[in-house]
């Protein structure tokens, strides 16, 4: 990780850790949840999002700058169950007891897994 990503890294757990809202949405955010879409280089924050929000503000936003990107703290896991579309945390009791995997949240994002109810809002 160059020094510049390390401050955009550092940035963004600084942030979301500040018990941030989703202003669309009303969800409190946290390093798992946070969704920040950005221009494409990189100099102005567009918006800050939970996932349910994201999922349904994403094609308006693509839409309106389809430059945009989103950049998420891709240290985070999400909780995933092969063949299912959700992905979770990892004490959600739709998951106990089954054969899970955990791959990178920036992953679960980009293969447009969807928050499960029971755990992600």
């Amino acid at each position: 990780m160059d020094f510049a990503e390390q401050i955009e890294h550092n940035m963004y757990a600084w942030m979301v850790g500040q018990q941030m809202f989703c202003p669309y949405g009303g969800q409190v955010l946290d390093v798992r949840t946070a969704v920040v879409v950005e221009e494409a280089d990189g100099i102005k924050t567009l918006g800050i999002f939970s996932p349910q929000t994201w999922a349904e503000v994403k094609g308006i936003v693509l839409g309106k700058i389809p430059d945009a990107r989103v950049v998420i703290d891709g240290r985070v896991n999400a909780t995933v169950v092969d063949g299912e579309p959700q992905y979770h945390k990892p004490y959600c009791p739709a998951i106990k007891g089954r054969d899970t995997e955990e791959i990178p949240y920036a992953q679960a994002m980009r293969d447009e897994f969807t928050p499960c109810e029971r755990c992600n809002t």
